[in-house]
């Protein structure tokens, strides 16, 4: 009977792990480098420091593979407006997350839903190099500055 137990906890711990219910947080050191980067980048003048968390590799797989089929994720919705500032204004954002390819899709949302034009707006992608090559023509198209730092684990 016990080892029954012990056998359906450990099943019920590896599919919230498999389900991406448990989010890989982003560490101390992971926060704070993306803050230094900022202030490398932008100064004093950061608006914004948005981080896009993990959820383990099949659930970031899961949500990037929803969101190019269904559309932009709520993710993506809730950092529109610190883009949209760009608009009328000039803003300086950075986003950063300890998955690069979630972070980029995020990133390709939040444009798609911005509006054609950008121009006020300064953006700070932290992340790998083959999703900063990704989103530089998107950022760049919409009259945007963009900056790129490498993600340091």
């Amino acid at each position: 009977m016990r080892r029954s137990i012990g056998v359906l906890l450990f099943s019920g711990a590896v599919l919230l792990f498999l389900t991406g219910c448990a989010t890989i947080a982003l560490t101390p050191v992971e926060e704070d480098y993306a803050v230094e980067q900022s202030r490398q980048v932008f100064g004093s003048k950061c608006d914004a420091i948005i981080p896009v968390m993990s959820k383990g590799s099949m659930a970031d797989a899961l949500f990037i593979s929803q969101s190019v089929a269904q559309g932009p994720s709520f993710i993506a919705r809730d950092i529109v407006p610190n883009f949209i500032t760009g608009n009328t204004a000039q803003t300086h954002v950075t986003v950063f997350g300890n998955n690069s390819a979630k972070t980029a899709r995020v990133i390709k949302d939040a444009l798609s839903l911005s509006g054609p034009s950008l121009p006020g707006l300064s953006l700070l992608f932290i992340g790998d190099q083959a999703h900063a090559d990704e989103l530089k023509p998107l950022v760049e198209a919409k009259g945007a500055a963009f900056y790129f730092r490498e993600f340091k684990k």
